[in-house]
């Protein structure tokens, strides 16, 4: 029986699972948890799936790996010191209307998910994260943002 974190790549067709890891290993994601063991514990999996991982322990943090790097996903704890993820979110989103967000939470408060959709939060995952659910969420903004560049290309030609 296959691992259930591997879901997500089980298909008839090797050919679509060898896409789904190539589309992944295009891309760049910024990943920023406060807890050293979750960060640990998902940083590993995207390490293995992913072109290039940035990884941050709080906001602040984030937010100057995000202006250094322009990673092509942020992935992010609402909750933590410094300075907390929808902030860092909001700064991300003035600097970047159009990068994807993907919030991780333990809380499902109202007034959290309200703010992360006025912020332009993409996607609000609750914890415990399902890697299942964060590495479809990946995916999809992977392959529109793939889809999108090379739509640009071929503009440009």
């Amino acid at each position: 029986m296959p691992n259930s974190k591997e879901n997500w790549l089980i298909d008839t067709s090797s050919k679509k699972q060898d896409n789904k890891l190539s589309i992944l290993k295009k891309i760049s994601v910024l990943y920023v948890e406060d807890e050293e063991s979750v960060r640990q514990s998902l940083a590993g999996l995207l390490r293995r799936r992913l072109g290039i991982l940035y990884i941050a322990d709080n906001g602040s943090t984030g937010l100057e790996l995000f202006k250094e790097q322009r990673p092509d996903i942020v992935i992010s704890d609402i909750r933590m010191p410094v300075m907390d993820g929808l902030e860092m979110a909001a700064n991300i989103k003035q600097l970047s209307p159009f990068t994807p967000i993907i919030i991780t939470t333990a809380f499902s408060e109202i007034p959290f998910i309200t703010k992360s959709r006025d912020i332009g939060v993409d996607e609000y995952i609750k914890k415990p994260i399902m890697k299942d659910e964060l590495l479809s969420a990946i995916f999809k903004y992977a392959t529109a943002i793939l889809c999108e560049n090379d739509a640009n290309e071929k503009a440009i030609i």
